[in-house]
């Protein structure tokens, strides 16, 4: 979730029997990470040209500069890191948003979910609630500090259990 060019999709899906789900909703990063699937000839990457997030419909994404690839967060007037810049300044873009829920019908698997999404974790996993519940999870997700209270209470709420921290991503389980 978040998949930008697909870096770590392309590394899980070399794997025999694994399916991918990756999800980038910036166009450009999107092509890239089509044309790498293509490139590596991978059919077990099924690819979504839009943000997960708690509803579907659409969003603003900005970033600092308009020719960075990665950055892009969903556009929220309380983000600390919007309020270090210019708005008038930053890149913005429109994108269409849904529910991981919406999507996702797997159950009674066990399964790895990446999350890196800017500051937009809560979220996301509130998008999530039900392949939650549904599923044994390895999660690795990336947390900025000023979230970290907020996102380990809601996973501990959703029964994950801290396991490690490798800079700003972290790892829990459900199971």
């Amino acid at each position: 979730i978040g998949s930008h060019m697909g870096f770590y999709s392309m590394f899980i899906a070399r794997n025999p029997g694994v399916n991918v789900y990756a999800f980038e909703p910036i166009e450009d990063n999107y092509n890239q990470l089509s044309e790498n699937i293509r490139i590596n000839n991978y059919n077990n990457i099924k690819k979504y040209n839009l943000a997960l997030s708690d509803y579907k419909g659409k969003a603003l994404m900005w970033v600092t500069n308009k020719k960075k690839t990665g950055g892009y967060s969903i556009f929220n007037e309380n983000d600390v890191e919007l309020k270090k810049y210019n708005e008038r300044k930053i890149y913005k873009t429109s994108v269409l948003t849904d529910k991981g829920d919406n999507i996702l019908k797997i159950e009674n698997k066990k399964i790895a979910v990446k999350i890196d999404v800017e500051r937009h974790e809560k979220l996301v996993l509130e998008g999530i609630k039900d392949l939650i519940k549904k599923n044994k999870i390895f999660l690795q997700i990336e947390i900025f500090d000023h979230l970290y209270q907020e996102i380990d209470s809601l996973l501990t709420k959703y029964n994950f259990q801290y396991l490690s921290k490798e800079g700003k991503d972290f790892f829990y389980k459900n199971y």
